[in-house]
């Protein structure tokens, strides 16, 4: 039975201590489509993002010292690290700015409810087809919509609507992130090379 009483918005609430934020109820957050970030939030644990799975956007009170939002995503003050890309965001296309030289191991990802906060299990980017990189980023590149590192040594995140249904790996590749292929729904098979 759906809990009438739990809002789509929810203001996160801090510990005042430790200036992190205070994880709702997993009812909650399923609930939950957009988050506000209090000025006095100064850390978020790593798997915050997957107890969200219906998040469509993010936004920072422009005093916090620590964050900031762009488009609805959650983003390190100084735009170099991104934090948190919301599960149901409305982008179906994103382009990862020039600045970013870190992308949180949970940006992309939501976990799986009966596993720990370091196992990420699925991925659930509905609109996600295509991650484009600003051609002026030294540590991130993108072909045709797929996330890699810079020298295309390691595949980062393929979208899970991203169209293709098989894709061969690039003989470049010598490393895949965990849950870089997780929730492609349309990908039916993967190629990797022989070398």
């Amino acid at each position: 039975k759906e809990n009438s009483n739990i809002k789509t918005t929810f203001q996160m609430c801090i510990s005042h201590s430790f200036k992190n934020i205070i994880k709702p109820s997993i009812e909650e957050s399923e609930n939950i489509t957009s988050i506000t970030i209090p000025a006095n939030v100064a850390a978020i644990e790593e798997c915050v993002p997957s107890l969200y799975p219906n998040l469509r956007s993010i936004s920072v009170d422009p005093n916090n010292l620590f964050f900031t939002s762009l488009d609805g995503i959650l983003y390190s003050k100084d735009l170099d690290q991104l934090i948190w890309f919301p599960a149901k965001h409305e982008f179906s296309t994103y382009q990862l700015p020039s600045s970013v030289t870190y992308i949180g191991t949970s940006a992309f990802n939501i976990c799986h409810k009966e596993q720990s906060n370091a196992q990420s299990m699925f991925s659930d980017y509905s609109n996600l087809q295509s991650i484009t990189v600003d051609s002026n980023n030294l540590h991130f590149a993108s072909i045709d919509g797929i996330l890699f590192t810079k020298n295309l040594s390691s595949i980062i995140r393929f979208p899970p609507n991203h169209q293709l249904s098989t894709y061969n790996i690039p003989t470049s590749v010598t490393s895949i992130c965990n849950s870089a292929f997780s929730g492609c729904s349309n990908l039916q098979s993967i190629t990797i090379p022989t070398s």
